[in-house]
């Protein structure tokens, strides 16, 4: 083959990420988990916060920033729990004599055709 016949080359070098010079320092980043911990907003989403602080004229950081600020010390968890959904099966209906269970069949429904009823011939 083909590959068979190349030189084997080296592993691409990985390179270490440069942080980005508009990041938020450590100060920064404290000061927005000490906000969201407050007594005030102890229970309220960042988007409310960010909202009610934007009322007082205090900007802190994009909403965007601030949930990843708590992402980043492991505290917004909870919207991704609440996201999960449970799997819920079918009901299923035993009837053991007649007139015992009635369903809705739903292909009948697609019979009904500008207010009025299509019956099968």
């Amino acid at each position: 083959m083909y590959r068979a016949t190349r030189p084997p080359t080296t592993p691409p070098t990985v390179r270490q990420r440069t942080p980005s010079p508009r990041r938020l320092d450590d100060d920064e980043r404290h000061a927005i988990l000490d906000v969201m911990h407050g007594a005030e907003f102890l229970d309220q989403p960042p988007m409310e916060v960010f909202a009610k602080l934007l009322s007082r004229g205090v900007y802190l950081a994009s909403i965007r920033t601030i949930y990843r600020v708590l992402a980043e010390f492991g505290e917004s968890k909870s919207a991704e729990i609440s996201a999960v959904r449970t799997r819920t099966s079918n009901p299923r209906s035993t009837a053991t004599a007649s007139n015992q269970v009635w369903t809705w069949d739903i292909p009948s429904s697609q019979r009904w055709r500008r207010a009025s009823f299509c019956t099968r011939t």
